[in-house]
């Protein structure tokens, strides 16, 4: 996944979730960015703020 448009944001995070992160990182090889990717994206889509053809856009490339 390219990071042409994706915005760099800087966040505070408390240790022991860094520490998680960390462990599913080293467990499964997934980056502590995409981590946190997903977490904002599933409870943006659990609040419904995600239109529903953005998220099927998304869903499809991640497919390909």
């Amino acid at each position: 996944m390219a990071d042409d448009n994706k915005q760099a944001m800087n966040i505070r995070i408390d240790p022991d979730l860094v520490k998680a992160l960390e462990a599913i990182r080293d467990a499964e090889g997934i980056p502590v960015s995409e981590q946190i990717r997903r977490g904002i994206r599933l409870w943006l889509d659990q609040k419904g703020a995600i239109p529903k053809a953005k998220r099927a856009t998304k869903a499809r490339a991640g497919r390909a």
